[in-house]
């Protein structure tokens, strides 16, 4: 299920005005390293897959700089969440 999958994984989402998230909490840009490495560094947090979303019009650049913040905290699975369009029924 949805909620047992979040268990087993930390999101970073990274919104369009540049704001992130880590889980449903705030975080500075400058603060997101600490805060991963913390939740990396508790019981089977090596375990974790850090998975990154960010809102479609945010420039590549800025989710390439938040995956190498997850990779400097220490992360070891890293994801990117993407959506699928729905198909038209005919």
């Amino acid at each position: 299920t949805r909620s047992a999958e979040d268990e087993r994984n930390v999101s970073v989402t990274l919104g369009l005005d540049g704001a992130l998230r880590l889980d449903r909490q705030p975080v500075r840009p400058d603060g997101l390293r600490a805060a991963l490495r913390a939740r990396l560094a508790q019981p089977d947090g090596a375990r974790l897959l850090v998975v990154v979303r960010a809102d479609a019009g945010v420039p590549y650049e800025k989710v390439d700089r938040v995956l190498e913040e997850a990779r400097r905290a220490g992360a070891q699975r890293l994801a990117l969440a993407t959506r699928q369009k729905a198909e038209r029924r005919r």
